[in-house]
């Protein structure tokens, strides 16, 4: 169904509106640049990714292509999973299911150690997901964005998750994931969970600006 609804913010009231129909998820286009300044997709993007109430999808929308075979780049963590679970639920749908491959890149002459996370952090990603046409992949190389970008030429469609930083700077997906949404030729979806009590509070007591109380 649809909504229409009146607000001097539209990134606001795109928050209340999810929160108060107890939304499971937040999903917004993104045309793949934006005009304003210090904002890496956009005044209304931004805002509402950086701290969402309920899981949010950013979309990178190329041209349509039949789904025959899925990226996921993973690092490990919840927004992981995520985006391997998103990719696999998009996967069913598909009369032929498509092959799901999950990418982990490495640093350049990668250490026994960094294959071993690596491969931690595919298992990690897999957890709880069961889907029969599933693989994993590692790749080395110097710059993960351009890794992915290269790799991406052979699939259909990237899902990716957003990048467990600290509390601070958590924020979608960082100026990588936006170079591999603007630059790869398929479409990219951008997921992030949503944010938990602590973090929202964390987030409001530190990070957000306080208006002065009236003079009464």
């Amino acid at each position: 169904h649809t909504i229409i609804r009146l607000g001097r913010n539209v990134a606001s009231s795109v928050l209340k509106t999810a929160v108060e129909n107890a939304s499971d998820m937040i999903v917004l286009g993104w045309p793949g640049y934006t005009q304003t300044t210090g904002r890496l997709f956009g005044s209304v993007i931004d805002p509402i990714v950086d701290n969402p109430p309920t899981d949010v999808v950013v979309v990178r929308y190329r041209e349509w292509r039949p789904l025959k075979k899925v990226l996921v780049p993973v690092t490990g963590g919840p927004n992981s999973r995520r985006a391997v679970k998103l990719a696999v639920s998009m996967a069913r749908y598909e009369p032929e299911p498509p092959q799901v491959t999950l990418l982990h890149v490495l640093p350049p002459h990668a250490r026994n150690g960094d294959r071993i996370r690596g491969q931690q952090s595919l298992t990690e990603s897999m957890e709880g997901i069961e889907y029969e046409h599933i693989d994993t992949k590692m790749v080395e190389g110097a710059s993960p964005a351009d890794v992915i970008i290269a790799e991406s030429e052979n699939y259909d469609l990237i899902t990716m998750g957003a990048s467990e930083e600290p509390i601070l700077k958590n924020y979608l997906v960082g100026p990588m994931s936006e170079k591999i949404a603007r630059e790869s030729k398929v479409t990219v979806m951008m997921i992030k969970r949503r944010s938990g009590p602590l973090h929202s509070f964390v987030r409001k007591a530190l990070l957000e600006p306080t208006q002065p109380k009236p003079i009464e």
